[in-house]
């Protein structure tokens, strides 16, 4: 079934669900000033908490957000692209960049009415619904099933994202789709 969707629009206020599950891009967007999209991602995340809404995350979107963040200040201190094997062979990079991730996490952490689900604690029938969204209703990658898994699974009401893949998305639940 298709979803609902509400596309942000600068300077027009959008009422939110009672529960919403941040895609990572939400996150990072609102933690890097220097993001085309800062200034959206700002506003999202400020009236979710105006409107008291239940905001929802998972262990992978931390991962997704960290693996931003580290590429981001790594291309700024460096030029280059990081990867995991530099990281591997130069142990010296995590260090570097430990505080900023500590202090991001900690702002995430407190953000009001924070729910983050384990992602780990998807049971079998779930991944099996995961990996059919990846192929049987919208060509999804991996991981963006996962996300729709988890709010399946905790009958979340809306996902924030400014991901393109969710653009037409066709899937077996109900879903308000906010897209910025």
């Amino acid at each position: 079934m298709p979803i609902s969707k509400v596309t942000f629009q600068k300077g027009i206020g959008i009422t939110f669900v009672g529960s919403v599950y941040l895609d990572s891009n939400v996150l990072s967007y609102a933690r890097d000033r220097k993001s085309q999209k800062y200034q959206e991602a700002s506003t999202i995340i400020g009236e979710l908490l105006a409107q008291q809404v239940n905001i929802f995350i998972s262990d992978l979107v931390i991962d997704e957000v960290w693996w931003t963040l580290l590429r981001a200040w790594y291309k700024a201190d460096t030029r280059n692209k990081l990867r995991a094997d530099k990281i591997k062979k130069d142990p010296t990079i995590l260090p570097r960049y430990y505080v900023g991730l500590i202090d991001n996490t900690n702002k995430i952490f407190n953000l009001p009415h924070l729910n983050i689900l384990p992602f780990s604690s998807l049971p079998k029938d779930r991944i099996i619904r995961a990996l059919d969204l990846i192929t049987s209703y919208n060509n999804l990658m991996p991981r963006d099933s996962f996300h729709l898994a988890l709010v399946n699974l905790y009958n979340v009401e809306g996902f924030v994202t400014s991901d393109n893949d969710f653009d037409n998305l066709s899937i077996p639940f109900n879903l308000m789709l906010y897209k910025y």
